[in-house]
């Protein structure tokens, strides 16, 4: 409906300058001097939140009123009488109001009632977009730190990246989705030196068995050990350094120790995901592109984009207040910068995105605006860039850190959900008719579901603060109400069945109460929703729209009989609901 009504506008505004109604204005005044048409994505349409400003409504009367000297308030009236002539096929609206300088949509009963037959036929692909040869989108997320546990810190990418996934793939969008493993790099450096002191002059037995018997919280371990030694004795950064430069060079024993902590991590990272439900197109480290960065950077100093620094290499960006990016250490060490700018190369190579995507921590805003501009000043193909810049997941004492030794495992959160949403179930009535195995299964739903629902449902640039009552709040905007809501719509279909109700099609001019328009008003607009948060990157705006579907739903059933209502409105009621449990399903 949001592109329906643009085309509306754009056609109103088109009659109404070729009938002089706006003096002094002309279509270059919106088209960047093209002549032949005013760009769709210039006029702007918002889902409306308040059902006195309509369904739908546009501020374009404000913008063409900055360009002329006519006040928004009669440049809305103009509009409004030039869309009133123009044929609206099935009677859309039922109302279209200028108000204040916006422009007001109300969709008409008999297009939600015809809406609603849609959705029951479509079911789960209603609102789907048929994949278009050409829309490629790499998504870069979750991406965790080998040798480190999966941390809490890395819960936002890897939650918000697969939802992005899952909205572009709705819309159309062939997905890639990359999980771009932090496998390399200086740190490694660390632990093989902290590692091979570890095993330094022993027999090659007692090695073995030493290797085999580590974990990540040794390494982990390890790690923060390395640090406080820093502080007492900086030269063992230049140890750090010089064991990066052997793995860089491919030396055996170092491969040896980094192809351990490989291993060790993978495992763990394999169980997260599948706790999570979460499955990735490909999974490739930083390590991948150590040899690619190196041939990139012949290309990097042939076009004279390299500049010599203190024995190092760097890029800097003209005509930009942005610092220069660091491309070779002195010591010929490949930089995290050199190696995500080869990383960028294969992607276009390999997939030909029109987009990627980097779900990554605000705290990387930096390297992203150099490794855009880098993009540009290569001239590689056109290609939009975007850094989805989330916020920190905070302790109550501050950010978690590994270096200092204050994080908390993702895996312990998980089950700790889980255990909880069992205690709950065992304070249910429902809980005596399921098996072990159903309460396991729900536990797991209702668990993960609330931590994937907590997490989504803020605005990626916003902070979290770590707390258990609002992870699993069971009450009002979370995951486990969504899924409460849909159980009851559930419920009430299997007892349909049961009795055998019929659900016949909905004629035009069927009565609907207020209340049904208001929860039919918000099913239609699913796809919109959709679209906007895609738009936007902001899966929040979605949790908002399905939290106020359930309150809706919720209110309407605690207001009126479904199963006991009149043949019409039983009929009515029942295919109302299960509209409600398609949309909340998917």
């Amino acid at each position: 409906m949001l592109l329906v009504i643009q085309q509306l506008l754009q056609q109103a505004l088109k009659n109404a300058i070729q009938k002089q109604l706006l003096p002094g204005f002309s279509v270059t005044s919106l088209s960047n001097g093209d002549k032949r048409e005013i760009p769709l994505s210039l006029i702007s349409v918002e889902i409306s939140d308040k059902e006195e400003f309509g369904d739908y409504n546009s501020n374009l009367p404000f913008r063409i009123a900055e360009l002329t000297n006519i006040a928004p308030e009669k440049v809305g009236s103009i509009l409004t009488s030039e869309l009133r002539q123009i044929p609206q096929g099935d009677d859309l609206f039922s109302q279209i109001e200028a108000t204040k300088g916006y422009i007001n949509f109300y969709l008409s009963s008999d297009y939600l009632l015809q809406s609603l037959q849609t959705i029951l036929r479509q079911r789960d692909r209603y609102g789907y977009v048929i994949p278009k040869t050409g829309r490629n989108l790499v998504i870069d997320y979750s991406s965790p730190n080998i040798a480190k546990s999966f941390g809490i810190g890395h819960l936002r990418s890897t939650v918000v990246g697969q939802a992005l996934y899952n909205l572009y793939s709705y819309r159309g969008w062939k997905c890639i989705g990359d999980n771009h493993l932090g496998d390399w790099g200086t740190q490694f450096g660390v632990l093989i030196y902290q590692i091979n002191r570890l095993i330094e002059g022993k027999s090659r037995r007692d090695q073995k068995e030493i290797l085999q018997n580590l974990t990540i919280k040794d390494l982990e371990r390890m790690y923060v050990e390395f640090h406080k030694q820093l502080e007492e004795n900086p030269q063992l950064k230049e140890q750090a350094k010089e064991w990066f430069r052997r793995l860089e060079k491919r030396e055996k024993k170092a491969l040896q120790i980094w192809k351990l902590c490989l291993s060790l991590s993978l495992r763990e990272f394999n169980r997260i995901y599948k706790l999570l439900s979460i499955k990735f197109d490909y999974s490739i480290g930083e390590s991948f592109y150590s040899r690619k960065a190196r041939i990139l950077l012949r290309e990097i100093q042939k076009k004279g984009l390299a500049k010599k620094s203190e024995g190092a290499l760097i890029m800097e960006f003209p005509d930009s207040n942005l610092p220069p990016a660091l491309l070779l250490k002195s010591d010929g060490s490949t930089t995290y910068f050199l190696r995500d700018l080869a990383a960028v190369k294969y992607r276009l190579k390999k997939w030909h995105p029109k987009m990627i995507i980097y779900e990554v921590g605000a705290d990387q805003s930096l390297h992203f605006r150099q490794l855009f501009q880098a993009v540009k000043l290569l001239k590689w193909d056109e290609v939009k860039l975007v850094h989805i810049a989330h916020g920190l997941i905070r302790d109550k004492e501050g950010k978690f850190s590994t270096r200092l030794g204050r994080t908390i495992s993702l895996e312990k959160v998980l089950n700790e959900a889980i255990r909880k949403s069992e205690e709950l179930m065992e304070k249910s009535e429902t809980k005596r008719r399921l098996s072990s195995s159903e309460k396991k299964e729900i536990a797991h739903a209702i668990g993960i579901g609330g931590i994937k629902y907590n997490i989504l449902s803020y605005h990626y640039s916003k902070d979290i603060i770590f707390d258990w009552e609002k992870i699993l709040n069971l009450q009002g905007n979370s995951g486990p109400y969504l899924q409460y809501t849909y159980v009851r719509c559930y419920s009430i279909i299997q007892k349909a069945q049961k009795e055998g109700v019929r659900l016949g099609k909905l004629k035009k001019g069927t009565s609907l109460n207020k209340d049904e328009i208001a929860l039919l008003r918000t099913l239609v607009k699913f796809p919109d929703v959709v679209q906007v948060a895609a738009e936007k990157f902001a899966p929040n705006l979605l949790c908002d729209y399905l939290y106020n579907l359930s309150s809706l739903y919720n209110y309407f059933y605690q207001q009126f009989p479904i199963l006991k209502a009149s043949e019409e409105d039983r009929s009515k009621r029942v295919q109302l609901t299960l509209a409600t449990s398609y949309i909340l399903r998917k």
